[in-house]
């Protein structure tokens, strides 16, 4: 597998230029939820953000599938053009290889999914206030419970109320909690399932991830690194503008400073310079564990 910290790896220049566009391409399919979700005028233009999942369909999956197809050729050694104009083409069953990577997707991807389900229809619908009193309830009443079974001996002990409030930092840590955990999932089953897209249809064998797991953790540490100390220099700033995306108002005034800016903009530079490395890591595997699974079917078929 190719690393960035001894040297760029072979075409990386033209990598980098075609793992961006179909970067732009992705952010792209979000702009109709964007204006959708932001707009202020009235409820019923907000079914342009049925335009994302359009656009998801009919152009980000191709587009992921054409990506696939050519870094998969270039972790092959083949010299593989990468046209930007191909990001774009559909010279394949396209849709069988998206509906086959969401089926092996699903299970891992649900509780996400829920929790979304749940929450974008209360942001809409509900003013900042309103929403805060209504997940306070929802999920302080889901602390409150599980705190008192938690504590059922010790509050039986000393004598104390079984069921006491929770209060809004219950609630707080509870939604985080969900919100951490369904992120967590969803994540990993997407590290699981990213080799699909690059020639890999199995599914991992226990610990043949390990190596690919390890090598991109290595390639995450600076932007992880800059995403930190830009939360520890901006918190404040950070926690006003989550506040104006919540209520989908512009409730506070947000400015950085001009290092807060530094450090976002590197931070920005470091996901976008090591993504197609990391890409390429995921092709390279791929391509290895593929011709591994081949091995073993031709081994088995010869002792038949």
């Amino acid at each position: 597998m190719q690393k960035i910290f001894g040297g760029f790896p072979p075409r990386y220049r033209e990598i980098l230029r075609y793992t961006l566009t179909a970067a732009l391409v992705r952010l792209a399919a979000w702009v109709p939820f964007l204006l959708a979700y932001l707009q202020p005028f009235s409820p019923w233009l907000r079914v342009i953000a049925l335009g994302t999942p359009v656009l998801w369909a009919y152009a980000v999956c191709p587009m992921r599938v054409r990506y696939g197809e050519a870094l998969a050729a270039v972790a092959a050694g083949q010299p593989a053009e990468l046209p930007l104009r191909g990001l774009l083409a559909r010279d394949r069953a396209w849709a069988g290889v998206c509906k086959a990577r969401i089926r092996m997707l699903r299970g891992w991807a649900l509780p996400l999914c829920a929790l979304v389900v749940f929450l974008l229809p209360l942001l809409w619908i509900l003013d900042a206030f309103t929403l805060v009193k209504v997940l306070i309830n929802v999920f302080g009443g889901i602390a409150t419970a599980f705190a008192a079974v938690v504590m059922l001996v010790p509050r039986l002990i000393t004598g104390s109320a079984l069921v006491q409030p929770a209060g809004i930092a219950g609630a707080v840590i509870v939604l985080a909690l969900f919100g951490l955990a369904a992120l967590a999932l969803f994540g990993w089953g997407m590290f699981r399932t990213s080799g699909y897209r690059f020639g890999f249809t199995g599914k991992p064998v226990k610990g043949s991830l390990k190596p690919l797991r390890n090598q991109n953790l290595r390639l995450w540490l600076p932007t992880l690194a800059l995403l930190l100390v830009l939360v520890l220099l901006a918190n404040q700033e950070m926690g006003l503008l989550f506040s104006n995306l919540i209520s989908a108002a512009p409730l506070f005034t947000v400015k950085l400073q001009w290092y807060q800016l530094v450090v976002l903009v590197l931070t920005i530079v470091s996901y976008g310079m090591l993504l197609p490395v990391r890409k390429l890591n995921t092709a390279v595997w791929a391509r290895q564990e593929q011709a591994r699974a081949g091995d073993g079917q031709r081994r088995m078929k010869n002792v038949e």
